[in-house]
């Protein structure tokens, strides 16, 4: 029914020099507990993509920062486009998986598209359909896409409880 979607390795390398401009932001606005230099302190992750992003598999390092101040050493993770949260799957993945699921309307269906489990697409939709689009959450907005509103001459601040407390 559906042609073989797959996303091929230019497609992750665009994404890959996105989320390294989103870390140069971070690391220029320094700490958001103390003020202090970010370093990079990458950290690997074993991704997948299934059948829809096998090329997305070679992303092995999240891009991070680490506070280089002695005493506070906070690690302050920036927004990413290829990974979505603590998702194992890559974000082109969910969201492929996802949509594949409601135009073929079953999981089982995506599962034979994509090579993903359809337990893991039910999980997925349930996701878009509570949390995602919660009022709540729709009223503070998703954290993780401030920084597409924000002009490029603006630092990302790591929002966080408690950042007052810290001058």
């Amino acid at each position: 029914m559906f042609d073989q979607i797959e996303l091929g390795i230019e497609f992750f390398e665009g994404l890959s020099a996105i989320d390294l401009a989103i870390v140069a932001r971070a690391a220029e606005a320094g700490c958001g507990f103390c003020g202090g230099p970010l370093h990079r302190g990458d950290y690997p992750r074993k991704p997948r993509g299934g059948l829809v992003a096998p090329a997305s598999e070679g992303l092995v390092r999240r891009f991070s920062l680490c506070c280089g101040r002695e005493g506070c050493r906070k690690r302050a993770t920036p927004p990413s486009m290829r990974f979505l949260g603590r998702r194992v799957y890559v974000g082109a993945a969910v969201i492929a998986a996802s949509v594949l699921a409601l135009a073929i309307a079953t999981a089982s269906g995506a599962r034979r598209a994509t090579g993903i489990p359809a337990r893991t697409v039910r999980r997925w939709l349930r996701w878009w359909r509570g949390p995602f689009t919660s009022p709540a959450r729709a009223l503070r907005g998703p954290r993780h896409l401030l920084w597409l509103t924000t002009p490029l001459s603006a630092p990302y601040k790591r929002a966080s409880k408690g950042n007052e407390r810290h001058p």
